[in-house]
């Protein structure tokens, strides 16, 4: 029998996705932190966001090595399986902060996706969160 698939499907290179750019941010931050302060992806309920068949959702959070059970929930995240565009909810502090609405913030690409992490880790609130969770963790 004669295959219809076409033949460049055996040559596809994986892309980086939102939770793998996440995860990778992750070991940045614990080598600036000393391992003090760290974050998560988990799994989240997409059914808060504005549009429709999300197949992927995720609350990104910061958390303390030493504060158990404490957890800064910097954004939540949902995506369709072909990823973009995707939507985000990010915390209201950070968004009035950077000067955008908290919700149902739309993301076009990833590019788009890493320019918006860059100004969010910048922000004086999350930084500010970082500091107040190494120093309680002392």
């Amino acid at each position: 029998m004669e295959s219809f698939w076409p033949e460049e499907l055996s040559e596809i290179k994986p892309f980086e996705t939102p939770k793998n750019i996440l995860d990778e941010q992750n070991s940045f931050l614990m080598k600036l932190t000393k391992g003090m302060v760290y974050t998560s992806t988990e799994s989240a309920d997409p059914t808060g966001f504005n549009m429709d068949h999300l197949d992927f959702c995720y609350n990104y959070n910061i958390i303390g090595k030493f504060l158990d059970g404490y957890r800064f929930n910097v954004m939540t995240f949902a995506h369709r399986v072909d990823i973009y565009p995707m939507i985000l909810d990010v915390d209201e502090d950070i968004a009035n902060e950077l000067g955008i609405e908290a919700y149902d913030i739309q993301i076009k690409d990833e590019k788009d996706f890493k320019k918006f992490l860059k100004s969010v880790f910048a922000s004086k609130k999350i930084n500010n969160v970082i500091r107040s969770i190494v120093s309680l963790s002392k």
